[in-house]
């Protein structure tokens, strides 16, 4: 086993900020302990697909929320989800690669009270 895969193991939660609520409300900030939330956020981003990078404009935005792991005390930045004006919802995922997933931006807005639809 490498070192990543055991790091990624002791994820002990997620921490999700809402940059945001000034447009869309919602919780500034919740934390995702749940080992089935943690699962599912993990296994919708494993199903990210056809990276869009080439053709998405993100600097005019509504906000975005940030995603960070948590290792003992320590967070780490995971991935984050952007409100584009012209390109919806999108997944900014493993540097600067985006990617669309409205199911795991659906739950993610779900946990933070987002009512906002795109």
């Amino acid at each position: 086993m490498n070192q990543n895969s055991d790091k990624s193991n002791k994820v002990s939660s997620l921490v999700i900020s809402n940059m945001a609520s000034n447009h869309f409300g919602g919780r500034k900030e919740i934390v995702i302990k749940n080992k089935s939330d943690i699962s599912f956020i993990k296994d919708e981003l494993k199903k990210l697909s056809n990276d869009k990078s080439d053709s998405i404009q993100i600097n005019v935005n509504n906000g975005f929320l940030e995603i960070n792991k948590v290792y003992k005390e320590t967070k780490v930045p995971f991935f984050s989800v952007i409100f584009t004006k012209y390109n919806g919802n999108v997944i900014r995922y493993k540097g600067k690669h985006y990617y669309y997933n409205e199911d795991l931006v659906s739950f993610l807005k779900g946990k933070l009270g987002i009512d906002y639809v795109q």
